[in-house]
């Protein structure tokens, strides 16, 4: 690590490399982090970012309709402290008083008002590398009960997330299992959700139902989903791809010991992630997430992947739920899940993520596994009848020049949202998940390192699962499938992963 003198904080710059692809690789990298002070309240943070394949079209009604962005966050240590903390930038909205965008590239800074972090976007139609130095922002450090004298480390976070348009969109179609649908008019007719407000639900027409009504497929029967659970209609910006090995490992490299214990199961030197309480002395179903450093008594542990650029799996809820606290996100909905799936177009029967009802199985692996740039020569979903029943590297069925059926891609650019992981979207199959209100994460856990923020499942009840994934068969991928759309699981099951969203500000 490369230490820094500014003014009167000193700073020791750490960068966290997300390799995370698209094509060959889109390569998230945030680079040459630098901290100056500003006032005696806050500081300038000042970062290098570019990654590749990234985009942005418009529509005749949204400037915005196509983009993607990279959220870039900040955590802050304190010398001779373990604590990270979250750090939270100064002035909000788009290109902030204070802020500059840098050189390179043209883009936009969009700072949310909770100040949790940054979306970097292009600010011009256009595809490619994006490419930005001397991105700068101002980080208001009394936030964190700093002062100009201390001296701190940063780390720079960044996840590549996808933009999901505002408007009408359509949940259900006529085959999937425990589909949702309109209500009154038998089982044959997809629901339209027309604006942000709340939806009844009632087997009647104009008013959302389901095929079932009970046990873990149940859409959770009669009753108001309330305006302030997030239905979709507004805009948001979704995960490209699943957690990462490499990012969770990260995630946890951040966390206190008593946290770390809670959300990794390998507490013995040597072993590795899984599903089994202490960890697995080999690596299970391809998780390398490994501890190789445990200092004692109540210091952190270090943990190491050797293939971070794969979905990270035996993830419980809470696992989940944590990431997203501690990253400024939060869970997407069920809901969502359909619209960040076919976005506004009407459903095809028993259509997948990419938007038809087809699949190629996957075959031909080219290159080394765990590589980073391995990919199979055929193939677009990873289910156990048509995959390797093992997760695989993220971006995986995506190369140069593919299509979107090709590349296994959603109507937005989200990937994986058939196959591989499950997602773990909260469900309106119970009265938990209802009662969801899209609050984002704060960047802290709790001192036992659960998620902590209000209104979101504390359990596992309110939760489900959507999107198939390398533990069940293909129709289980199925955009509209609901065979586990309310489950409570408990288990670290070795298709459990995670994709988190966040409200577009």
């Amino acid at each position: 690590m490369v230490k820094r003198k500014f003014s009167r904080l000193t700073f020791v710059l750490c960068t966290w490399l997300v390799g995370i692809c698209f094509a060959v690789a889109n390569n998230l990298k945030i680079t040459d982090v630098q901290l100056s002070g500003n006032d005696a309240t806050s500081a300038f943070i000042q970062f290098d970012i570019s990654w590749e394949n990234s985009w942005r079209a418009s529509s005749l009604e949204d400037p915005l309709y196509f983009h993607d962005a990279a959220w870039v966050f900040f955590k802050v240590q304190l010398l001779n402290d373990s604590e990270w903390r979250h750090a939270k930038l100064l002035h909000s909205g788009v290109n902030p008083e204070g802020c500059s965008v840098g050189e390179g590239t043209p883009v936009e800074l969009v700072v949310p008002e909770d100040g949790m972090g940054v979306f970097v976007r292009r600010a011009e139609a256009g595809h490619g590398t994006t490419s930005v130095a001397n991105i700068r922002l101002i980080w208001d450090f009394a936030s964190n009960d700093l002062i100009e004298t201390d001296r701190v480390t940063a780390q720079a976070f960044g996840v590549e997330m996808v933009y999901v348009a505002k408007g009408p969109f359509w949940v259900g179609d006529t085959v999937s299992t425990a589909r949702l649908h309109e209500g009154g008019v038998g089982e044959e007719k997809p629901f339209k959700i027309e604006n942000a407000g709340p939806i009844e639900c009632a087997d009647e027409e104009g008013k959302l139902w389901g095929v079932s009504q009970s046990a873990h497929t149940s859409m959770g029967g009669e009753g108001t989903i309330p305006v302030a659970f997030p239905n979709g209609y507004n805009a948001f910006y979704c995960m490209k791809y699943e957690i990462t090995q490499g990012q969770y490992t990260d995630f946890l490299n951040t966390l206190a010991r008593g946290q770390q214990t809670t959300r990794c199961v390998a507490t013995t030197l040597n072993y590795y992630m899984c599903g089994s309480g202490g960890g697995c002395e080999t690596p299970a179903s391809l998780n390398n997430i490994q501890l190789i450093e445990d200092p004692g008594e109540n210091l952190p542990r270090t943990y190491r992947t050797v293939s971070s650029d794969r979905a990270c799996n035996f993830l419980l809820w809470a696992d989940f739920a944590a990431f997203s606290d501690w990253s400024g996100l939060r869970p997407m909905t069920e809901l969502e899940f359909e619209k960040a799936c076919r976005g506004p177009l009407y459903p095809v029967p028993g259509e997948y993520a990419w938007g038809t009802p087809d699949y190629v199985k996957i075959s031909g692996l080219v290159g080394e596994e765990a590589s980073g740039s391995e990919y199979y020569q055929a193939g677009n979903l990873n289910a156990k009848s048509t995959g390797v029943n093992l997760p695989l590297r993220v971006g995986i069925f995506a190369r140069p020049g593919s299509s979107r059926i090709e590349a296994g891609a959603s109507y937005w650019g989200i990937m994986e949202l058939s196959g591989n992981m499950v997602e773990r979207p909260i469900t309106i199959g119970h009265a938990i998940g209802r009662a969801f209100t899209g609050e984002h994460g704060d960047g802290y856990l709790s001192a036992t390192g659960v998620a902590d923020v209000s209104g979101w499942p504390v359990a596992e009840s309110g939760t489900g699962w959507r999107g198939g994934d390398i533990g069940y068969s293909d129709i289980h991928a199925r955009t509209s499938d609901r065979s586990y759309g309310a489950i409570a699981n408990k288990n670290r099951n070795f298709q459990c992963g995670g994709r988190s969203a966040r409200s577009a500000p």
